[in-house]
């Protein structure tokens, strides 16, 4: 079984984007797949560098985005980010965009303020709503000018803020029919020019799916002794996560991180009567990813990098959702 579906959108071949903190490229899967045209990406990660210049063309990587010049960034539509979560360590104190210099959101603003890009997409756990007392998420909010998920109140922007109306909300990978229960936050600019309200896209199914969906059918697997069960659950409070990845193939995947591998995970097998290790393959599908998306890095590692990535299915209708804002919002 393969989630990812090429399903091209109509009018878009003139879309572009930039690709930042591009990791092994999720974001790039989604907007590719509706004819969305990658005009440069940026990622310092070798072994994610690797990954991505095997599944896509690797021209353009601009490399550290602090020290990259605007100029060196192609003009785009819209600009992508799964930014890293960093306090602003002078947060709150209203200095305008010095409240977030030294962080890599910063940079994001820098790039914006000068390119204008007609939207942004950002993504980030769902945890930034609340990360450093929610300093870090105020403060985001004051760096946009516009209103705040349609209402002026809400965001109460610095003099310097650029010239967007912001969106954001939390998404649930499973609305879109990939059974991993990951929730991320998403913010979403809106370039002010454009008059159309920007609307989070509804959920595409009404059954909640589950990993025997994206099951990868095959004569034997990596099994798993009940004794390593029986000792991971045993240990669950000195290994805090340790019950979340041991799941039964009538539930979703646990939610992938970067800091796990392999051997982290144990699904149930009902066809087996057996505990077992999930396979790359589903592994990749858990995440949106096609059964073909290549790596040359150890599979601990690959692993690791899809924990870093955006699922394909929840970016490809956030892409989708925005194209039609700034395609149907602006005066041509």
């Amino acid at each position: 079984m393969n989630l990812f579906k090429q399903t091209q959108l109509k009018k878009t071949k003139k879309i572009t984007f930039f690709d930042a903190f591009s990791g092994i490229g999720c974001f790039r899967l989604a907007a590719e797949s509706l004819g969305i045209k990658c005009v440069g990406f940026s990622e310092i990660d070798k072994n994610a560098i690797k990954t991505y210049c095997l599944n896509f063309d690797c021209k353009n990587n601009i490399g550290d985005i602090t020290k990259a010049d605007t100029e060196d960034i192609c003009n785009h539509d819209i600009f992508v980010g799964g930014f890293p979560c960093q306090p602003f360590s002078i947060a709150g104190k209203r200095l305008g965009f010095a409240d977030t210099r030294g962080t890599l959101y910063y940079q994001i603003l820098r790039i914006c303020k000068e390119k204008k890009p007609k939207a942004i997409i950002l993504e980030n756990v769902e945890g930034l709503v609340t990360h450093d007392g929610g300093n870090t998420f105020r403060t985001i909010l004051m760096t946009f000018g516009g209103h705040c998920n349609g209402q002026k109140r809400l965001c109460n922007p610095y003099k310097d803020a650029i010239p967007y109306n912001i969106y954001f909300k939390s998404v649930k990978s499973t609305d879109w029919g990939v059974p991993q229960t990951r929730k991320r936050v998403f913010i979403i600019g809106i370039r002010n020019d454009i008059k159309k309200i920007y609307r989070f896209p509804f959920r595409n199914n009404d059954k909640t799916p589950i990993f025997n969906d994206i099951k990868e059918y095959k004569k034997t697997y990596k099994i798993v002794e009940q004794k390593w069960i029986d000792g991971r659950i045993r240990n669950s409070i000195k290994y805090k996560r340790a019950k979340r990845t041991i799941f039964k193939d009538i539930m979703p995947f646990p939610t992938i991180m970067a800091s796990d591998s392999v051997s982290d995970y144990a699904v149930y097998d009902n066809d087996i009567k057996k505990y077992r290790r999930p396979t790359i393959i589903e592994f990749k599908r858990a995440q949106g990813l096609p059964d073909n998306f290549k790596f040359n890095v150890t599979p601990n590692q690959f692993i690791g990098q899809i924990g870093n990535g955006v699922t394909v299915n929840v970016a490809r209708e956030i892409f989708r959702s925005v194209i039609d804002v700034i395609k149907n919002g602006q005066d041509n």
